[in-house]
This record gives structure tokens, sequence and C-alpha cells, in this order.
């Protein structure tokens, strides 16, 4: 197969090239995996993983993610003070080269088509190439075959949506989940504002009828003043009356002496 027909089968963000320097158990060396499926075989002890270690180092991956070596300085040949990966991604428009030297005493660097670089910038790169080094059901370490396998439905459809997409799938389902989250939160908050309009509701009938009560016992109170009030003036009459039946008797009295 000619190099420019072999190259119209990659794809964008595809491995075009690997190149190791003293890294685990390669002195030297440089690989060239193919547009479709690759496959590694060996005996054990051959490098196998180293190359998978590489992958995933060389992409800016944690270490966490190989679930082997702690320190990036473990990575660095054996008796050797430092070493590099080096990865060419394919593009249409021009291959970007990625390389990391790697250092004994766990420092690493970043270069770019040769030229000094950040890790920030090599993400925008992963980024463009849909690489995701984090992601099990894109990148899939051996030892990490475990923790794939413990895997929710929910988390490898998330997964998942993010491996085949250019993210729009799990940022539309992230803004699903959330929608429905907030809908159940407003339901949950609509169900606790109409509670609580009911207890306001009973809580202000209650208060009508205090209300009522003590306007009955304020007319109550008003009506007895009344009542002993006109009490009084119906005993101040009869009084009266009394004295004045007192006063004519004494007026008949005092005419009747006089006739005598």
């Amino acid at each position: 197969m000619s190099a420019q027909r072999r190259n119209q089968e990659y794809v964008d963000g595809s491995v075009y090239r690997i190149r190791l320097h003293n890294f685990l158990t390669y002195g030297d060396a440089e690989l060239f995996p193919g547009p479709r499926l690759n496959v590694v075989i060996g005996p054990n002890g051959t490098g196998k993983s180293s190359i998978v270690c590489a992958l995933c180092v060389g992409l800016g991956g944690s270490t966490k993610v190989l679930g082997r070596a702690d320190k990036m300085g473990d990575f660095v040949q054996h008796e050797k003070d430092s070493g590099f990966t080096e990865i060419e991604l394919f593009f249409t428009r021009r291959n970007v080269v990625i390389r990391r030297n790697i250092f004994r005493d766990n420092r690493s660097t970043w270069q770019l088509d040769g030229k000094e670089s950040t890790q920030n910038k090599v993400r925008e790169v992963l980024s463009k190439a849909k690489i995701q080094i984090d992601n099990l059901c894109q990148f899939l370490p051996q030892d990490k075959v475990g923790d794939f396998s413990r895997m929710t439905p929910t988390q490898l459809l998330k997964a998942t949506q993010a491996a085949i997409g250019n993210g729009e799938l799990a940022e539309q389902q992230e803004e699903i989940l959330k929608m429905e989250k907030e809908n159940s939160t407003s339901n949950h908050d609509l169900v606790a504002a109409r509670a609580r309009l009911e207890t306001k509701r009973s809580e202000n009938l209650q208060r009508q009828r205090d209300v009522e009560r003590i306007r009955e016992q304020e007319a109550r109170r008003v009506e007895l003043a009344n009542l002993k009030n006109k009490l009084l003036w119906v005993q101040y009459t009869e009084q009266r009356q009394k004295v004045d039946d007192l006063n004519r008797r004494k007026t008949v009295l005092k005419n009747r002496l006089r006739v005598r």
C-alpha cells in the first residue's frame, strides 16, 4: 500500500508514529501504527505494556490512569537520567508531534513540533484530536479493567457518549440530567410550597375564628356594661319613684295636721 493511499485511511487524531527513548524497557524505538486495528503481540516482559504507558504519559494522562508507577521518574529507563516519548498525531492539514521529556527527579517538559510548549497547549491538540486518555471507554489499560467492569450503566453511557462524539452528546445528556434534577427540585419545591400554603390557610382560618371569638367576647362585654348601666338607671328610677311617693305622702299628712 502506497504512503499516500495509507494516509487517506487515517482519520484526524489517529496515532501516526510513536517513539520511545530511555523509556521503561526501550532504549530507543520507533513504531508506526496502521490506520486500522493494531495488535501488539509478544512474550511477557518484551515491552507491550511499555507502549501503552508511553501513549498515556506522552498524551498527558495521569500516572493514576495506568495503575502502575506513581512517579514520572519511574518511567525513565534504569540507570538513565532522562528519557522521552514522542507521539505524532495525524491531521489532514498537518501532523502534530507531541514530545514529553521526563526526568529521573520526576520533572517533565513538553514540546509541540519541536518547540517548547505547555501541557495546556497539548490538551488543546488532544481535544481537537478527540483523544480522552482518562476515558476508560477509549483508553483501557490492563490494570484498569477491574475499574471498567465496576462502572455503572450511567457511567458507561456518559463515557461512551464522550468517546464517540465531539462532546455534544455528553453535554446534552448532562443538560438533560440537569433539567430533570431541576424539574424534580422544582416539583419538590412546589409540593413543599403547597404544603406551606395549606398550613398558612389553616393558620389563617384559625386566626379568623380567634378574631370572631374575640369580637364576640368584646360585644358581650359591651352589652354587659350597657346592661349594668341600665340596671343602675332602673334602680335609680325605682328609688326616685319611692322618694316621690314618700314626698307626696308627707305633703298629705302635713295637710291633715293643719286641718285639725
